[in-house]
């Protein structure tokens, strides 16, 4: 094989690739590996450009914003501290059922979409098993806001 640089065919590369494809890295090589990418240092406007460069349009999954307004809120900080205080006050167990071993979802008491002042008000929350939720999720809209 020839020493030095020289244009590779995607022939070339494609069968370097297939032949590298599941080979198992000694433990030498992977800390050799861990220590080079440690080095590297990335500023923060450097992490910037990078998240800038594939945000939006620029994304290779960009659909033309179909994301709705309400995914893009539940999504976000603000409702995730909601979330955790709704299942911290109630003990991360089911309002309904009293389970604490299936997973466990919030439900908003008055809809997130009609009453945008309560969303991310703790005592328009409620805690509900998957179950409880499928089962009861609109009766559940029938509590008083006072009994939460």
């Amino acid at each position: 094989m020839p020493k030095g640089v020289f244009p590779r065919s995607l022939e070339h590369c494609r069968n370097i690739s297939i032949a590298l494809r599941g080979r198992k890295l000694t433990i030498q090589t992977r800390q050799k590996l861990s220590i080079i990418a440690s080095a590297r240092k990335l500023s923060e406007e450097q992490k910037t450009n990078i998240g800038d460069a594939l945000r939006g349009e620029k994304h290779w999954h960009w659909k033309g914003g179909v994301t709705g307004v309400i995914y893009s809120l539940r999504k976000t900080r603000e409702y995730r501290h909601w979330r955790d205080a709704v299942l911290k006050r109630d003990g991360y167990r089911c309002r309904k059922c009293g389970s604490t071993k299936r997973r466990l979802d919030t439900h908003h008491i008055f809809p997130f979409t009609e009453y945008p002042e309560l969303r991310f008000v703790v005592g328009n929350g409620i805690t509900l098993c998957v179950r409880c939720h499928k089962k009861y999720g609109t009766e559940v809209c029938q509590i008083t806001f006072s009994e939460v």
